[in-house]
């Protein structure tokens, strides 16, 4: 399993395509995912004190998107990351992220 955060309009959106294809695969080639262990510290870094965000659960098994895990940033570990659109049967459960008082996340 791997895990993207999102929003619900972009889960709504690929709902309704079909597929779920993040912005960042215009911009960037892929959609940023985590592992288990790399989420609560990516949602901290990334998210703090954001409000209604989502994340997903990723069957890895049921993405056909070539998968690569990556350290493009030099932060001493790599991240999977999907070059390509995400079938919506990979998405095993979409979890509510709820910041604390101190706007921070823990793994839900």
């Amino acid at each position: 399993m791997i895990y993207h955060i999102t929003t619900r309009e972009l889960l709504e959106k690929a709902r309704l395509g079909g597929v779920y294809g993040h912005p960042s695969i215009a911009e960037v080639g892929f959609v940023y995912c985590t592992t288990k262990d790399q989420t609560a510290s990516t949602m901290n870094r990334k998210f703090k004190g954001v409000k209604g965000l989502l994340l997903l659960e990723l069957d890895t098994e049921e993405i056909v998107a070539k998968i690569v895990y990556e350290d493009l940033r030099g932060l001493g570990e790599e991240h999977p990351h999907v070059y390509g659109e995400i079938p919506l049967k990979a998405i095993v459960s979409v979890l509510k992220l709820v910041p604390n008082k101190q706007g921070e996340f823990n793994f839900p």
